[in-house]
């Protein structure tokens, strides 16, 4: 279950993901939690089996003064946040890796049947009163996200690893086939969300994640990871040639997704984290 807390610092708003809650016991919100707005997208209710003898209380009054709104958000499964942005209207973007089936959507990217792990986006009014969009992402292996960044106009890149064959990819983008073991991709998603503008596998025959992202004012796209590939795809490289068990790896990918304006290893005899 995940819970989103929104709080005014200074003429400032701090928006904290308190994450990943799995309760050896019954949950409780103190009735004297005052002076909040509450909204929930919850799909279950606030009660846990015990996994042990030990119970789980929260006592969250001591934050009521500052606190505009709390909300759940999940299903009947474990959620577990990823990432998190507000755009420059106030709007809230979510980012999770689930297993949940019964997350609230408006579009689905998934090629799954949902019984696995995957990844689930969702976008919330500034408020946290109500959903504007939410929908999976995936195919029929594990997939899971790990960064995500919002441009001027909203469009939202998503990067992350698969090890799905059928991942959602585009028609012109840089590679639509899984090289095998677990690749990174990397997607562009509109600002409704309901059409990827572009989404591409990039890896080789072995483990990719990455680790960093972000974008220029061309909206070409930098990602740094690791990799275990000897064949990583690399352009116009620094160093065409993996020199370790783990090397890094750098590149920049053009602004509709479909080439790699460079690629490269970067890394000693021994593995880079």
């Amino acid at each position: 279950m995940l819970r989103i807390i929104k709080k005014p610092i200074k003429n400032t708003l701090l928006l904290i993901l308190i994450c990943n809650f799995i309760f050896a016991g019954n949950f409780k919100i103190f009735s004297n939690f005052e002076g909040i707005n509450s909204q929930s997208f919850s799909n279950r209710e606030i009660q846990y089996n015990p996994l042990s003898q030990l119970n789980s209380e929260i006592d969250l009054s001591i934050y009521s003064p500052y606190i505009n709104y709390f909300s759940y958000f999940g299903g009947i499964g474990i959620e577990s946040p990823q990432d998190i942005h507000i755009d420059n209207s106030g709007f809230i973007y979510i980012l999770l890796n689930t297993a949940t089936y019964n997350l609230p959507t408006t579009y689905n990217f998934s090629n799954n049947d949902l019984d696995g792990s995957c990844i689930y986006l969702a976008k919330l009014t500034p408020d946290g009163q109500a959903l504007v969009f939410g929908t999976y992402i995936g195919g029929n292996q594990t997939d899971s996200s790990m960064k995500m960044i919002v441009d001027e106009d909203n469009s939202i890149y998503i990067a992350g690893t698969t090890s799905s064959s059928n991942f959602p990819t585009t028609i012109g983008s840089f590679n639509q086939t899984y090289a095998g073991n677990t690749d990174t991709f990397i997607m562009k998603i509109n600002p409704s969300g309901n059409s990827l503008n572009y989404s591409t596998y990039i890896g080789g025959s072995d483990f990719e994640r990455p680790l960093a992202l972000t974008k220029d004012s061309n909206n070409s796209i930098y990602i740094l990871g690791n990799t275990y590939s000897f064949d990583f795809p690399t352009v116009n490289p620094y160093n065409s040639t993996k020199n370790g068990n783990q090397d890094i790896f750098f590149m920049k990918i053009s602004s509709n997704g479909s080439s790699l304006e460079y690629s490269t290893y970067f890394g000693g005899e021994n593995e880079i984290f």
